[in-house]
């Protein structure tokens, strides 16, 4: 536990340091303590949110991103992640709002990892007509990106023929 060490800046510090060393449990600690010390700071429920997402605790990553946004955080990165949190448990509805309004944050560019994992949410939960849309959308961007996603445009096909089929 890193409770009562020192202030917030010295949490910035330590924060840095817990990442550096991939000390996930210390980072996550860390982030509680600044949190406890500035309540009102809401980029750290945000970092807690994306912790949480990438240690698979995803209940208490949408608890922070909840939380989050309850107190009108707006980053893109914050969306980002919560799209594919709430992607992860199925809430399809809500991960489609959050990925739409990262990719909004920057119009006219090809967000790769965005789309990606956007494409991946839609097909884990079985949204393939959503998938292909998504993927016809960004492939508009230029001339370069006319075979972007082709592997998952491609399965997208094999399993519409396949569901036809049966």
């Amino acid at each position: 536990k890193v409770a009562g060490i020192g202030n917030y800046h010295d949490y910035d510090r330590l924060g840095d340091i817990c990442s550096d060393r991939h000390d996930y449990d210390c980072l996550h600690d860390t982030y509680v303590e600044k949190l406890r010390l500035k309540p009102n700071e809401i980029d750290t429920l945000s970092k807690l949110g994306k912790l949480e997402l990438q240690l698979g605790n995803l209940q208490e990553s949408l608890a922070y991103f909840a939380e989050y946004f309850s107190k009108e955080g707006d980053s893109v990165e914050a969306h980002y992640q919560y799209g594919k949190a709430l992607g992860r448990v199925g809430q399809v509805k809500d991960s489609i709002q959050h990925f739409e309004e990262t990719l909004e944050a920057r119009p006219g560019v090809l967000q790769v990892t965005v789309v990606k994992a956007y494409v991946d949410m839609l097909m884990t939960n079985k949204k393939y007509k959503s998938a292909a849309r998504v993927i016809v959308r960004f492939r508009r961007y230029s001339q370069h990106a006319s075979y972007f996603l082709e592997g998952r445009m491609k399965d997208i096909k094999k399993r519409a023929q396949a569901k036809n089929k049966s």
